[in-house]
């Protein structure tokens, strides 16, 4: 419910709404939900939003989506979006990017369809792994084009049938 608030405070006014507005917010929802309200608390909505300290879980939402939306800005603007961590967390699902997974695993074309037909065929669940690690760079790429992503499962039909495939994928 406070992502909703906060989602719709900061879509209508900005990354940065008036103090008398979130605090409208937050008494709006121990009116809505009486149950909510804070009994300790002077006017029973501080813990969504008390005006004085700034806090509460709106304004701690509204904060995070401040933070985020000033790391969008410096990404656009070429700086780096490394975290403190070092690493770069720029990207994204669609992102082409060199891997690491399976350096063995260069197939040809002819050696990748050989492969994607005896899976289809096959009743070896082992086997059938041990192919979709080979043929993962030839997924990947299908993912990654917008004509062939959904025909991944038509491609690929042992998803569907050979438990923990996916989960199987997940942690390799």
């Amino acid at each position: 419910m406070v992502n909703i608030l906060a989602a719709d405070l900061t879509e209508k006014n900005g990354t940065s709404p008036p103090r008398q507005l979130k605090e409208k917010y937050a008494r709006g929802i121990v009116t809505l939900f009486p149950y909510l309200s804070d009994p300790y608390a002077k006017n029973g909505y501080e813990h969504y939003y008390d005006g004085e300290s700034g806090t509460g879980y709106l304004g701690w939402r509204i904060k995070t989506i401040q933070r985020s939306a000033a790391k969008d800005r410096r990404s656009s603007f070429g700086e780096s979006a490394e975290g403190s961590s070092g690493k770069d967390m720029s990207g994204g699902p669609t992102v082409r990017r060199e891997t690491q997974f399976f350096p063995e695993a260069s197939l040809t074309v002819d050696e990748c369809q050989e492969a994607m037909s005896l899976m289809r065929h096959s009743a070896d669940e082992d086997l059938v792994k041990k192919k979709m690690k080979l043929t993962f760079f030839h997924r990947r790429n299908m993912l990654l084009d917008p004509q062939q992503s959904s025909n991944i499962l038509s491609v690929f039909p042992r998803f569907k049938d050979v438990k923990g495939l996916v989960i199987f994928y997940y942690y390799c």
